[in-house]
């Protein structure tokens, strides 16, 4: 014999079961919640950890490493210890840094324009996984420029 379609025991029955699918629907939301919780405070840790370990292209470390150099504020992490020791006797008095030319990976030509007119340094690089930024100025030596503004 064959219910009829509006029997009150077949409305209980469909109610029952769907209270009985609210509890575990409330641990899936939950577990959800908190993987994706999880992998967005892994992925915040990773990006900040990346960027603290930035690493500089040659030519970069060559601008920024020369740019500390004439502000008589050498980076450490830029520029290495020796250059560092001779250079507490040298005060530059250089403008800003005018052009810079990258000559292979491990060293450029730094021109700087200061009130001598512009001078030009060549500047050599050591690669190390180990340097914060890869490179790391090791020489630096002065080179004269032959142009007509040079005084």
């Amino acid at each position: 014999m064959k219910e009829p379609k509006d029997n009150p025991r077949r409305l209980l029955s469909i109610e029952d079961a769907i209270l009985g699918l609210k509890r575990p629907m409330i641990i899936y939301a939950i577990l959800a919640v908190s993987i994706n919780v999880l992998v967005l405070g892994v992925g915040i840790q990773i990006h900040f950890k990346e960027k603290s370990n930035q690493t500089y292209t040659s030519f970069e470390t060559c601008l920024y490493g020369m740019n500390s150099i004439i502000n008589n504020n050498p980076d450490l992490e830029l520029v290495h210890k020796n250059i560092i020791k001779d250079l507490k006797s040298v005060k530059f008095n250089v403008d800003r840094v005018h052009l810079i030319k990258a000559i292979d990976n491990f060293s450029c030509d730094v021109f700087v324009k200061g009130g001598k007119g512009v001078r030009r340094y060549l500047v050599a690089l050591e690669k190390n996984s180990k340097f914060k930024h890869l490179y790391r100025i090791l020489d630096i030596k002065g080179k004269k420029v032959n142009s007509r503004y040079q005084l």
